[in-house]
C-alpha cells in the first residue's frame, strides 16, 4: 500500500466515477483501475461497487474515506500555506457554480487572477444548483455558488441577491407595449428554463405562469439570449447579462417580484487554502461593487 494508492483512492471516492478521477489526475482509465484493485488486494477488502455509469463506496470504503481523508487534507493545506506565504501561489482551485454567475459575472475576474497567478490551474464546473451542492458536498470542488440559501450540512454565506428582467427583442411585435405598460401580453411566448430550476420557479411563482404560454424551455442562457435575439419571445435575465446585449430590450414587470438569492457555500470543517481563500476574498469584492453600482 503506498500514500498515492490511497491518494487515488480518495479521488475515486469524490468523483464517484473512474472516468471522471482519472481525467483529474491525467491518468489512463486502466492505470488508475489497476492501482485501485492493488490497494484492494493488500487490504483484502473492496472498497468500491458499480453502479450504473459510476461507483458507490462499500462500507469498508466509507470508513477507509473518513479516517483517511482528513490527514491528507492537513498535510495538503500546511505545504500550501508554507510556500503561500513565501509568496508561492500555485495549485488547483476547483469552483463549481450555476451557468449565468460564472459565465456571465465571473469570467473578468477569473482571468485576471488566472493572469496574476500563472502556476495556479482553476477547475470550473457549471451545473444546476443541487449539482453544485453535490460537487461541494462531495468535496470535489473547493467551493460552489448556488441560488437559494438554505442547504443543510453546508456552511453558507450569502452574497447577492438577483433580481429578474423581462429581457426581449425589438423584433417582437409587442415590444413597445410590453417596454411602455411593463405587463406580459397575453399572446407572449415565453423563454424558459425547466422546471427544476430556481430562476424558473421564481417566474413562476412573480407571474402566475400557468396562464401564460411557453414555447421554448431550454438549459443554458447562450441558448436562451439566442432564442431572444432571433425574436422568438421573452426571457428573464439578471441585470449583469442583459447589460451585454444592447440590442434588445429590457424592462422590469410591475407588481412581480422576481428575485433569487445567490450564495457562496463550502464543506464544513474543511479550511480553505490561501489561494482559494483570496479568489473568495476577490468575489466578495466583485459582488459588492456591483451591489453600489446597482444602489447608484
Amino acid at each position: 500500500m503506498s500514500d498515492r494508492q490511497l491518494r487515488y483512492f480518495l479521488i475515486c471516492a469524490q468523483e464517484l466515477s473512474f472516468t471522471r478521477a482519472a481525467e483529474r489526475l491525467a491518468l489512463s482509465q486502466s492505470a488508475l483501475s489497476q492501482q485501485i484493485r492493488e490497494l484492494e488486494r493488500d487490504l483484502d477488502l473492496p472498497l468500491f461497487i458499480r453502479k450504473g455509469r459510476g461507483v458507490a463506496l462499500t462500507p469498508a470504503g466509507v470508513e477507509l474515506q473518513y479516517r483517511v481523508e482528513p490527514h491528507f487534507l492537513g498535510l495538503d493545506q500546511v505545504v500550501k500555506e508554507i510556500k503561500f506565504h513565501q509568496g508561492i501561489s500555485e495549485g488547483t482551485i476547483s469552483i463549481a457554480s450555476v451557468h449565468p454567475v460564472l459565465s456571465y459575472l465571473l469570467p473578468d475576474l477569473i482571468s485576471d487572477y488566472a493572469k496574476k497567478n500563472p502556476k495556479v490551474s482553476l477547475n470550473l464546473r457549471c451545473g444546476s444548483s443541487q449539482r453544485v451542492i453535490d460537487l461541494t458536498y462531495n468535496r470535489t470542488v473547493d467551493f460552489g455558488i448556488i441560488y437559494n440559501n438554505v442547504v443543510s450540512d453546508m456552511n453558507v454565506e450569502p452574497l447577492f441577491t438577483e433580481s429578474l428582467s423581462a429581457v426581449f427583442s425589438p423584433k417582437m411585435p409587442y415590444a413597445k407595449e410590453l417596454l411602455d405598460s411593463r405587463c406580459i401580453p397575453k399572446n407572449a411566448r415565453l423563454l424558459m428554463f425547466p422546471s427544476s430550476y430556481s430562476t424558473r420557479r421564481v417566474v413562476d411563482n412573480a407571474l402566475s405562469i400557468k396562464h401564460q404560454f411557453i414555447q421554448i424551455e431550454t438549459e443554458t442562457v447562450d441558448s436562451m439570449l439566442n432564442f431572444t435575439q432571433a425574436g422568438a419571445g421573452i426571457c428573464f435575465l439578471p441585470e449583469y447579462i442583459f447589460n451585454r446585449y444592447p440590442d434588445l430590450y429590457h424592462c422590469e414587470i410591475i407588481n412581480s417580484k422576481m428575485e433569487v438569492p445567490v450564495a457562496l457555500i463550502t464543506k464544513p470543517d474543511i479550511s480553505k487554502p490561501p489561494i482559494v481563500s483570496e479568489i473568495v476574498k476577490n468575489i466578495k469584492k466583485l459582488v459588492d461593487k456591483e451591489k453600489s453600482f446597482n444602489r447608484c
